[in-house]
């Protein structure tokens, strides 16, 4: 089973405050549906609560894995509460799942960076000031950036959004995979 991570950071590697995220992308979240639909995430309790609370319900259209200490945590029917990133793997892999997809918070991003071969990134060039939650460094040259264009050469999609009236940001998406020799 691949294990990968889909992520939108800043240039500070923010990634969100008071668990929210803080910008609003509708392209990546339209990327952020495509790859993870019909497939199980991997989150943190905090993560899941905040998705419930937005959406009101959890992501349709995929199994959630709910990492708590509180293993008599509820969630809703078809989605499961674990207690470790390990039972979170072995779960989704006895589900019969090809990829998994780590979606966050910073906790869980931070204990599974190492395992994964593939992260789906959205990369803001901005740095947003009081973010509380942030993605763990990671070194570019770990990774070989797959070609978003099937030509087989590296290419970045470069957009530009408006965060809020009178702000614009470059962001760039990118899917990284893992170098075989880098594989921790």
């Amino acid at each position: 089973m691949k294990k990968s991570i889909i992520v939108a950071m800043a240039a500070n590697h923010a990634i969100g405050h008071d668990n929210k995220l803080m910008w609003n992308i509708p392209e990546d979240l339209q990327r952020f549906k495509k790859y993870t639909t019909g497939h199980h995430v991997i989150m943190g309790r905090k993560t899941y609560e905040s998705i419930v609370e937005q959406l009101g319900k959890p992501l349709p259209n995929r199994t959630s894995i709910v990492i708590t200490r509180n293993m008599k945590y509820e969630v809703t029917e078809g989605n499961v509460v674990v207690s470790s990133i390990k039972d979170a793997y072995k779960f989704a892999e006895n589900s019969g799942e090809n990829e998994v997809f780590v979606i966050g918070g910073g906790e869980i991003y931070d204990s599974t960076i190492n395992d994964i071969e593939t992260i789906y990134l959205t990369r803001l060039m901005a740095t947003y000031d009081g973010a509380d939650t942030y993605f763990p460094a990671i070194e570019f040259n770990d990774f070989d950036i797959r070609s978003l264009d099937g030509s087989g050469r590296p290419t970045i999609d470069r957009k530009i959004f408006k965060n809020f009236p009178g702000e614009t940001h470059d962001h760039e998406f990118m899917i990284l995979d893992r170098k075989k020799d880098n594989k921790n």
